[in-house]
Parts: C-alpha cells; sequence; structure tokens
C-alpha cells in the first residue's frame, strides 16, 4: 500500500500517529519529510491534472466525458 499525506508540521500530531499505525497496522514503512514550498505545490497539480487530461485524451472520450473527466481532476485537486 501507498500514500501520501500533504500537510503542514502542526497537523502531525498523536491523532496523525495513531490513524497512520490503523492504516497500516503491523507494517514495516518508510517515511520521508519533504519541505515543500508553494512552487512545488503547484508543479504538482499541475502534474497530477496534466495526467488526468493526458489519459482523457488518450482514452478518445468524447467532450461531455471530458468534462466530466476535468470536473473530476479540479475536485481532486482543490479546485472546486
Amino acid at each position: 500500500m501507498h500514500a501520501v499525506y500533504h500537510c503542514n508540521l502542526d497537523e502531525l500530531d498523536d491523532e496523525f500517529i495513531t490513524k497512520l499505525k490503523k492504516q497500516f497496522t503491523h507494517a514495516k514503512v518508510d517515511i520521508a519529510i519533504h519541505k515543500l514550498d508553494e512552487t512545488d505545490f503547484v508543479d504538482q497539480q499541475t502534474a497530477k491534472l496534466q495526467a488526468l487530461i493526458d489519459e482523457g485524451l488518450a482514452s478518445g472520450i468524447g467532450c461531455a466525458s471530458m468534462q466530466d473527466l476535468m470536473n473530476k481532476a479540479k475536485a481532486e485537486l482543490g479546485y472546486v
């Protein structure tokens, strides 16, 4: 299983750790911390949106379905 959490360090409290322990019960895990600046975040979101657009175009879906895909992408990325 793979999970990525985007958060502020202030959100890393006991409750967060408890949830992680429940999600990955008795598992060996790697924890990596990467400090993000605003540019990193925007670049990541843009890359995700582009990947969803490329996926839609590659599948040959119609315009209405492409609009649905764009709305889904915007919702997932927090633009709605």
